[in-house]
């Protein structure tokens, strides 16, 4: 099973994506576009995954929220193994084996 198929994530992947420049106006873009660059997480606190991601020269930001906080972290570990890649390559990761 692809990432981008599993189950817990049908809702959340990709997540919409946020300019974090504010000059300019709130622009946003949808869909498994640009490179991840940074992820934040801290399930103790809450169940959401922050991703940073750069397209066209720009930094966006996005987040997922999940009921469990335990399948958070897992997420998150696995995008951090997973920076500087292409977000489409990472919806494409084979979650056949654990998280």
């Amino acid at each position: 099973m692809k990432l981008r198929e599993h189950p817990l994530l049908l809702k959340n992947w990709p997540p919409v994506w946020t300019q974090t420049k504010k000059e300019g106006g709130n622009k946003l873009v949808r869909g498994e576009v640009g490179v991840l660059n940074y992820v934040h997480s801290n399930p103790k606190v809450s169940g959401k995954c922050y991703l940073v991601m750069d397209y066209e020269g720009e930094s966006y930001v996005g987040t997922m929220t999940f009921v469990s906080h335990a399948f958070c972290k897992q997420f998150g570990d696995l995008l951090n193994r997973n920076l500087k890649r292409p977000i489409k390559d990472i919806g494409d990761l084979d979650l056949s084996h654990p998280l």
